[in-house]
């Protein structure tokens, strides 16, 4: 063997030597953390813990040193900012030593504060800093972030903040840092006017009245995102900005708000057959959906909608409405509309109606409606169900509070209404009827409607929905005419479409969901709904569940909603497939 070769297999020898042990090392387990003694109050184990140093763990330096770093922010957050600390690992006994010092803690001293023209009791009134305090430099960033947005919202938008520090010795074991601000308001802002982008269709009008009066007020970051929800609601528009300040040539500030068009006329039609059925006898028949709408009638936020439905064969809806906004100029919409309904053949019913809404603050509606109803029973149902011949006048009263951050899609926010009604019935057949039931005319019906909507995000784009719905009337004599009809899409999913009558009802509904898009969301739900039934004693109350997985996503058309749903001891062949397109009126 050569004296080259000799010298390779050293080499090699080395290497291999230096490879096994630095895997020797790499796979050694920490079987104690020990710390200075001047560390141990400030290093509990909770702290070591959680910055991942812990026993039974393999020793890896890069790990250890990131866990050094984090326990040094631990304790510069508490007042030591110079506190260093130094890992030294005991290979042979698996020990680690957390050697350093802590340093003196720092406090706040003198806070001073400079500024141009507010006074400097404006600022002491918001300030969260006190002398004694131990110092945290996020703290007193927060207190620059407080001060800079209670500027902005008194018109100072383009203020600034210039922070000092002086630290000195108070003794071996404190030092102070005196601070001192220079605060600059600069020059108040106050708009000359507003900027309209991306309203082809929209008239100007209808965008300016819902941000008020702006010529003359000042600039407040705060009122912005108001005006960006009230644009919202009124669901013209696909997508609107927060409005932002622009400064002209001229040096004025003008508040710019951009807006995308939304579709302001939506049509939709579906055509369905069922076949004959054989077991029944019963025939063939055609089902359908016809809607057209015009969310934004010659571009003034007018709104006209007429739908027709026949969901099975012998029940149809019809109905024409019309949305009126801020009539005289006043934050007022009326709204009216006539429908035409037959219930299964059992009756025929004629509705017309007038409301109108008053909002109060950012939040709040009040609102009334007087409806006039006319119930033609078929013949058979006369004798059969005791239904009468009769017209109602109707009398609502009730308000609304709605925090909701977004309508379609909500993340979080309340919706709350509660109204109450009375109405008169005035009966005039068939006389049999009358006769032999000794019905009373006229008749007073009292209902009460109630329904509360919870948004809560739990994780990122995660949202916890919970939707409560209670209705009750009461009078001396009801008929299915007078009860509330539910079951389907709209209430308790995995039922048939207005599967059940009831005087006193009330459903809760509950739904996990994943956010996918401003209006698109997959969900989880699970529908329960108590009610008294028709023609039951009093006292007796059913209870029925629901529940199944949604989808409500955003299309050409408008917002494609479908829920496949399963009801109270339902197999999966008896599964309800809720379709619908979603254009609110």
């Amino acid at each position: 063997m050569t004296m080259c070769m000799c010298i390779r297999f050293l080499i090699a020898g080395i290497l291999l030597l230096m490879a096994t042990s630095e895997l020797s090392g790499q796979t050694s387990v920490i079987t104690t953390i020990r710390a200075d003694s001047s560390l141990k109050d400030v290093l509990p184990y909770d702290a070591l813990n959680a910055a991942g140093l812990r026993t039974g763990k393999v020793w890896d330096s890069l790990t250890v040193k990131r866990a050094v770093r984090t326990l040094e922010q631990q304790l510069a957050d508490k007042g030591w900012l110079y506190a260093r600390l130094l890992p030294v690992y005991e290979n042979t006994k698996g020990v680690l030593w957390l050697h350093g010092r802590t340093g003196a803690r720092v406090r706040l001293g003198n806070i001073v504060v400079h500024s141009d023209s507010l006074p400097r009791l404006w600022y002491l009134e918001q300030m969260v800093l006190d002398s004694g305090m131990v110092y945290r430099e996020k703290e007193v960033e927060g207190q620059i972030k407080l001060w800079l947005k209670a500027l902005a919202d008194s018109g100072f938008a383009f203020a600034s903040i210039e922070p000092e520090t002086v630290l000195r010795m108070e003794d071996a074991q404190t030092k102070y840092v005196r601070l001192r601000f220079h605060i600059h308001e600069n020059q108040r802002v106050r708009l000359n006017g507003v900027l309209l982008r991306g309203n082809s269709y929209t008239r100007d009008i209808v965008i300016l009245r819902e941000t008020g009066r702006v010529r003359g007020r000042l600039y407040r970051p705060s009122e912005m995102r108001e005006i960006q929800r009230r644009l919202e609601r009124l669901q013209l528009f696909k997508k609107v900005s927060l409005p932002q300040i622009r400064i002209l040539p001229d040096g004025s500030y003008m508040l710019e708000i951009s807006v995308e068009e939304g579709q302001a006329t939506v049509f939709d039609g579906v055509v369905g057959y069922i076949p004959q059925q054989a077991s029944s006898g019963r025939e063939g028949y055609f089902t359908g959906l016809f809607n057209i709408r015009l969310n934004n009638l010659f571009g003034t936020g007018r709104r006209f909608g007429v739908h027709w439905e026949r969901p099975e064969a012998f029940s149809e809806n019809f109905w024409i409405r019309y949305l009126e906004p801020w009539v005289a100029g006043w934050p007022l919409n009326a709204e009216g509309g006539l429908e035409r309904t037959v219930r299964d053949s059992s009756y025929l019913e004629w509705k017309g109606d007038l409301g109108l809404a008053y909002r109060v603050g950012e939040d709040m509606q009040l609102f009334g409606r007087y409806a006039r109803r006319v119930v033609l029973p078929d013949s058979l149902a006369a004798v059969r169900q005791r239904l009468t011949r009769y017209k109602e006048d109707n009398g609502q009263a009730g308000f609304r509070w709605d925090t909701r951050d977004y309508l379609l899609n909500p993340r979080s926010g309340i919706y709350f209404e509660n109204s109450y009604g009375i109405a008169r019935k005035t009966h005039w057949g068939p006389g049999f009827l009358l006769r032999q039931d000794s019905v009373r005319s006229p008749e007073i019906l009292d209902n009460i409607l109630l329904r509360l909507d919870l948004y809560y995000e739990l994780f990122h784009k995660q949202v916890v929905a919970f939707k409560l719905n209670a209705r009750q009337v009461s009078g001396s004599r009801l008929q299915l005419s007078d009860l509330f009809w539910f079951g389907g899409s709209q209430n308790v999913r995995g039922y048939r479409e207005n599967q059940f009558q009831s005087d006193r009802v009330a459903w809760l509904n509950l739904e996990y969901r994943l956010l996918l898009g401003r209006n698109t969301r997959l969900y989880l739900f699970n529908d329960w709904a108590g009610f008294h039934p028709y023609q039951k004693p009093d006292d007796e109350v059913r209870v029925i569940y629901g529940y199944g997985l949604g989808l409500r996503m955003e299309t050409a058309l408008g917002i494609l909603a479908v829920d496949f749903g399963l009801g109270q001891n339902d197999g999966f062949g008896d599964a309800k497939l809720h379709f619908g397109i979603i254009n609110r009126f």
